[in-house]
């Protein structure tokens, strides 16, 4: 609920508290329909929240006031969740518009990474059953990608 409606409570499990598997969800499709600079603010956020986290993992959900500083634990939150633990990952993949084509057997991207993030690495993924590394680095007005043992096609490139 928004802290509008009458039943908000920023602390309860679904009147107003934060799920970071849903902003995750959210911020993929504001990067698949072109609104990046919303999936960044969201991106952001989701960061912020699990640098404040204790060991660097986001809970289940969190919750809290703007004026509060930040956010607060939900006392009946699960730590670890799996859906949470997954959200950053998918927010890195929303932000490349990272895909496999098998019918190519490329990866395809679409950059637009947020404006903190100068560059990615990624070692150790599978693709196509073989494991390779993918690495994306801002180049100018744009982005340099390259992986090992597979093709990339940047689909934001003319």
């Amino acid at each position: 609920l928004s802290s509008g409606m009458p039943h908000y409570d920023p602390l309860s499990y679904h009147n107003g508290s934060v799920w970071p598997h849903d902003n995750g969800i959210i911020a993929e499709g504001c990067y698949r329909m072109g609104h990046a600079e919303a999936g960044h603010r969201i991106f952001d956020a989701m960061i912020r929240s699990a640098l404040a986290a204790p060991g660097g993992s986001l809970a289940e959900l969190h919750g809290g006031e703007a004026s509060d500083g930040g956010p607060m634990e939900v006392p009946q939150a699960c730590r670890p969740q799996a859906w949470a633990a997954g959200t950053l990952p998918g927010l890195i993949r929303a932000a490349l518009g990272l895909s496999a084509d098998p019918a190519s057997r490329e990866l395809t991207l679409s950059p637009a990474l947020p404006p903190f993030v100068r560059e990615i690495e990624i070692t150790g993924m599978r693709v196509f059953g073989e494991e390779t590394a993918l690495r994306v680095k801002r180049s100018g007005n744009g982005y340099d990608a390259a992986a090992s043992g597979v093709a990339v096609r940047d689909r934001s490139s003319p």
